[in-house]
């Protein structure tokens, strides 16, 4: 992740016409264009693109490469503190909520709950976690990493429900081993920032957010996002200081 921002949104807006009309790539490149628009801080620039284009198109296909975009995007953008319509987040969930039982991706589960709580149905999205629980008891996956999937929808629901020590004690132990979940490593990080957000936010997790948070610079140099993750944490007192580096840091969990 080279955090070329101004770079990123030169080239996406100036080849709009290359790939627009392209029906399973442009939502998709919509969403990283307003990824980079979160990344500089620009809410609103992605909130204009998530009802303006990704979820229209997820609603229009019903395919779960558009819900999973727009489920993403959403939390993306409830981290940052910008708030989308309930009318498209409620109409969103109501897309999604045929895949509840699908379990194809643990991947695609966890972009099923994001949307499904977006749309303020929580119990719908405790019952991915059971489906996917009985699924697997009965019909064993090879490929389907439960322990990784069910801390990651456990927690995105602890989360919604404001139960922030939850959401770091069921998801810290598997930061390190989400790569089995799927997705690349910009769809993944929807997951990191959750547990940032919510180490950040808890009561008896607060030293791990000095960790993370240099892992997370070391790996994004000069990320505006990580800086105001930084500037967050400093506002708390719960830092004093992250010194700039550009070494590899990685602190694993015990």
């Amino acid at each position: 992740m080279e955090t070329r921002v101004p770079e990123g949104l030169q080239f996406i807006s100036t080849t709009l016409g290359d790939w627009e009309s392209n029906e399973m790539l442009a939502c998709h490149l919509f969403w990283h264009w307003a990824l980079l628009h979160l990344e500089q801080g620009e809410g609103d620039a992605a909130l204009d693109l998530w009802q303006g284009q990704i979820v229209p198109k997820a609603i229009q296909s019903g395919q779960m490469l558009d819900i999973v975009d727009a489920a993403s995007l959403l939390w993306r953008m409830k981290f940052e503190g910008v708030d989308a319509p309930v009318d498209l987040c409620r109409q969103l969930s109501d897309v999604c909520q045929p895949h509840s039982d699908d379990h194809a991706l643990s991947f695609n589960d966890a972009h099923v709950v994001m949307a499904l709580l977006g749309g303020g149905k929580r119990d719908e999205a405790k019952h991915v976690v059971l489906s996917a629980e009985n699924h697997c008891t009965t019909r064993p996956l090879a490929d389907y990493p439960l322990k990784q999937s069910t801390a990651i929808l456990n927690a995105f629901i602890a989360y919604n429900s404001g139960d922030f020590d939850t959401a770091v004690a069921t998801l810290l132990p598997h930061r390190c081993r989400l790569l089995p979940i799927g997705g690349s490593c910009a769809q993944r990080d929807v997951f990191t920032q959750l547990l940032m957000m919510s180490t950040i936010q808890s009561t008896h997790y607060q030293h791990w957010v000095r960790p993370l948070l240099l892992e997370r610079q070391a790996s994004r140099i000069d990320s505006p996002m990580t800086k105001r993750l930084i500037a967050r944490a400093m506002a708390a007192h719960l830092i004093n200081d992250i010194p700039a580096t550009g070494g590899l840091v990685s602190v694993r969990s015990t």
